[in-house]
């Protein structure tokens, strides 16, 4: 997975994506692809939201 360099910069690609999904022209092979970079996306920011959450209680 090419990690995204910022949390916003992951956060534009999820509003792509989402873009991308609801367009019905969007072939059922192109939705798994996109539904993965999503899931993959979704993971990366909550792991940087944990990390940042710990910094500030820690």
């Amino acid at each position: 997975m090419k990690e995204p360099k910022t949390y916003e910069a992951a956060f534009a690609e999820l509003q792509e994506i989402l873009n991308q999904v609801q367009n019905p022209e969007t072939g059922v092979d192109e939705l798994e692809k996109k539904m993965d970079r999503a899931r993959q996306l979704i993971a990366w920011c909550r792991d940087r939201l944990r990390g940042l959450e710990e910094k500030l209680e820690g």
